[in-house]
């Protein structure tokens, strides 16, 4: 590959790696026919190299036959006119030989001269639920439903507790989104220190969390319990300030391995 084209792919590449947000980045130029992958995409759909020439060519023969065809159709006359769009959706071969649900979207640039340049966008795996949560920095309700399945199937007696912050709008409406954010990230953290010994421990949807434990007892529990509520209630800082939470909380036993991770959350929904 040409030096110059090389820089000229990466530049772009890297500028739209910041708004990819968890999807995997392509770069293509169109007259020398050579495409950039994420090393992530390399991976995870077994490509021969992170630079590729005539990638799309070699994208094709992973795509599953059934959509193909229309795939072919759409992309005959993308690369023509710059600002072109294309956003499909359609079934991709991964590296374990598996077909995965993935939605491309990607848009033709063009030079100075207005000459199509560049085709680049990024390809997102729809099967790829997120596992991890930003705000809390914590496994998140998805984590939480695969290690309960997990568990469930090495036949791993579990004691599960749900925490839910009460009246939380509330906070939101005096002190707004941000520092509410903050409050979620100071409370995981207070969660870490207390339960580090006993589990590991999620953030759910909205303002409950959850802790899973393997060799907790009732007096455990409570404990825990207790220990949280009083920093809620007397040693809670958020930047500086004192925050006095108040919050609900629930716990089941988990011994018997015919029921499944949604009936778990279901029934220790707050």
């Amino acid at each position: 590959m040409d030096e110059g084209i090389k820089v000229r792919i990466d530049s772009l590449y890297h500028a739209l790696s910041v708004l990819a947000n968890g999807a995997y980045t392509y770069v293509t130029h169109i007259e020398s026919n050579w495409t950039r992958w994420s090393k992530e995409a390399v991976d995870y759909f077994d490509l021969p190299d992170e630079y590729m020439q005539d990638a799309l060519t070699y994208w094709m023969k992973k795509i599953h036959p059934e959509d193909l065809p229309g795939f072919k159709e759409r992309a005959r006359n993308l690369f023509e006119d710059a600002g072109n769009y294309h956003n499909e959706q359609y079934r991709i071969k991964n590296k374990g030989g598996q077909y995965v649900v993935c939605t491309c979207r990607g848009v033709v640039l063009c030079d100075e001269h207005g000459k199509p340049s560049f085709f680049g966008g990024i390809v997102r795996n729809n099967d790829a639920l997120s596992y991890f949560d930003d705000v809390s920095n914590t496994r998140s309700l998805y984590g939480f439903m695969d290690d309960l399945r997990s568990s469930t199937w090495k036949g791993e007696r579990l004691q599960v507790m749900m925490l839910g912050i009460a009246d939380f709008s509330h906070l939101n409406e005096i002190y707004g989104y941000t520092f509410g954010n903050r409050v979620l990230q100071e409370f995981s953290k207070m969660i870490k220190v207390e339960a580090c010994e006993m589990g590991e421990w999620y953030r759910m949807d909205g303002t409950k969390f959850a802790i899973v434990c393997k060799d907790a007892t009732s007096e455990d529990l409570k404990n825990l319990y207790k220990r949280i509520q009083y920093n809620c209630i007397h040693d809670f800082f958020v930047d500086g300030h004192q925050v006095v939470l108040s919050f609900v909380a629930g716990a089941i036993n988990l011994d018997k391995f015919d029921v499944s991770a949604e009936t778990v959350y279901s029934t220790s929904l707050l």
